[in-house]
């Protein structure tokens, strides 16, 4: 799975760093009534200081938030986070 994630920080957003694995979660949620996501998600930690080149192949658009703001901001706005 490391390897995974190192792959995909450097074709995605041009990040190469040391990562650490912090734990797993399963997310599910439907989708009106089309569907839904119902995955397994694996978080991990790293810290690149550095410009981030997102790929535009893979990735539409992106901001840094402060960690700090991230809690207050899901709170605030689910729906830009979430499916729904």
């Amino acid at each position: 799975m490391e390897l995974a994630v190192k792959r995909r920080l450097k074709e995605e957003l041009g990040i190469e760093c040391p990562i650490h694995y912090l734990y797993k979660f399963v997310y599910h949620a439907k989708y009106k009534d089309v569907g839904s996501e119902h995955e397994l998600c694996h978080v991990y930690f790293g810290l690149f200081e550095g410009e981030i080149k997102a790929n535009p192949e893979e990735i539409d658009d992106w901001k840094f938030i402060k960690p700090d703001d991230l809690e207050e901001r899901i709170k605030n706005s689910q729906k830009d986070y979430t499916l729904g």
